[in-house]
């Protein structure tokens, strides 16, 4: 990893976890932060080594989650702190049934990594991806950028999404 996209995730990471402490003014000896393990984000770094908890001042419990939702639910039951990019629809989705979550800043982002992907003999472009996507299988993660983004770009295709066979990934984000 570069130096500099270290420091600047180390950086959007310490902001993350100064704001989750300010605000009461009281001392707090704990914090519980949600993350993904499979994930390799800057925060993994000072999480490895400490230094997380050396700059905010108190001992940080790293907990692995396996989804933006999962980590949202937590932080209703009060088991978790702060989710450390947690996704902005499962964000979103929460937000609008409710829960008191507040965001304050963006950990990562993966711009190319969203890109949809198609087995390379299918040959699909612009102009026949609705002809040739028809009645074929899709799998997604639901309920997260990834998927939104999906649908957009079926939608920027003129794919019918009645003709595809869209399955759920398990474990997404």
């Amino acid at each position: 990893m570069k130096k500099s996209s270290w420091l600047i995730g180390a950086l959007v990471g310490l902001s993350l976890l100064a704001a989750a402490c300010g605000g009461s003014g009281a001392d707090v000896e704990e914090l519980n932060v949600a993350y993904f393990a499979e994930w390799p984000t800057p925060n993994q770094y000072g999480q490895a080594d400490g230094s997380f908890g050396d700059a905010v001042g108190t001992k940080i419990n790293w907990i692995p989650l396996s989804s933006g939702g999962e980590m949202a639910e937590a932080m209703e039951a009060g088991s978790v702190d702060i989710a450390y990019s947690q996704g902005l629809t499962p964000f979103a989705n929460f937000v609008n049934s409710g829960a008191d979550l507040k965001l304050v800043g963006i950990a990562v982002a993966y711009a190319e990594a969203d890109n949809c992907v198609a087995q390379g003999s299918l040959g699909v472009t612009k102009d026949n991806a609705a002809e040739v996507l028809a009645g074929k299988t899709v799998m997604t993660p639901f309920g997260n950028v990834t998927h939104y983004k999906m649908l957009s770009m079926m939608e920027y295709l003129g794919v019918d999404l009645n003709s595809l066979n869209i399955v759920q990934a398990e474990g997404g984000a």
